[in-house]
């Protein structure tokens, strides 16, 4: 009887911890919370991917895990954006995993290596998401106090530079990585007027020329890239600031020999008479310049 009695009252405290388990992770998925800083991380899904995968989770539940970061009583969505979204449309169940970390560049770093994990990613997402890493790293590894951890494993040793590390890593070349690192700065300084842009951009819907995308990574922050057609425009600009001041150096160059070959003019010599003809010629280059 007694042993009954054990029993029962076990089974009750196992009843008890499952059903406040239960309420916890029903509280916790009523209070997922979505960072734009995070979503803008993730390179969207082509429509047919993002149907194929909403289709498969009609017909077989969403059977992979929601990822949440626990911070601050908030529970961050990390990994499952689409999953999410297509649940939350449909009303459907799904599970969840806690992650945690140290704070939000190290829920950055996670995600961008988990994003680099996915078969399906286009050439672009895979040059956006490993400039993004060299870019990151790059930035980290600037601030990195080696004094304080020498001795110990150092991820950022000195004998081999991010680049090249990245470079093994991904099987690509350092140009590559470094190409790669102009292509996602360029992408985030769209970002920053217009994610929809960035998006189109990344998924395909718009089509731009990556090395035009590269060349936005060198103009100044505030200059304003919203549109596709903003994009030639600055560029343009850009190219005719920069053909402005090739002539301008150009010049000032053809006044110093000028003023060279006037000095060399002394009288009616060989020598003078050759720095004429030369002046006559340096005149007619600087009048073409200028006329140009």
């Amino acid at each position: 009887m007694a042993n009954k009695k054990n029993l029962l009252k076990n089974f009750s405290k196992g009843a008890i911890k499952k059903d406040k388990k239960i309420i916890q992770t029903v509280g916790i998925k009523q209070n997922i919370t979505i960072i734009p800083e995070l979503l803008n991380l993730i390179p969207p899904l082509k429509d047919d991917e993002l149907e194929a995968l909403e289709e498969n989770i009609l017909k077989n539940g969403c059977r992979d895990s929601l990822l949440v970061w626990e911070h601050e009583e908030q529970y961050i969505l990390v990994d499952g954006h689409n999953r999410y979204s297509i649940c939350s449309k449909h009303g459907l169940d799904f599970n969840i995993k806690i992650l945690h970390f140290a704070d939000i560049q190290e829920v950055k770093d996670y995600m961008i290596d988990n994003q680099l994990g996915r078969r399906n990613l286009t050439p672009e997402q895979a040059s956006y998401l490993r400039g993004l890493k060299y870019n990151r790293e790059k930035l980290e590894k600037g601030k990195y106090d080696r004094d304080k951890y020498k001795g110990q494993n150092d991820p950022y040793d000195e004998g081999i530079s991010t680049s090249e590390r990245l470079a093994k890593e991904f099987n690509v070349s350092e140009k590559t990585v470094k190409r790669d690192a102009q292509y996602a700065a360029g992408l985030d300084k769209i970002g920053k007027f217009n994610q929809g842009l960035k998006h189109d951009i990344l998924s395909g819907k718009i089509k731009v020329k990556k090395g035009e995308i590269q060349e936005l990574s060198k103009l100044d922050d505030d200059v304003e890239v919203s549109k596709v057609e903003d994009i030639s425009g600055v560029l343009e600009k850009k190219n005719t600031k920069k053909t402005t001041q090739n002539n301008l150096s150009e010049v000032e160059a053809s006044k110093k020999r000028i003023l060279n070959l006037t000095s060399r003019i002394k009288g009616n010599d060989d020598n003078s008479r050759a720095a004429c003809e030369e002046l006559k010629q340096e005149i007619y280059r600087l009048e073409a310049q200028l006329n140009a």
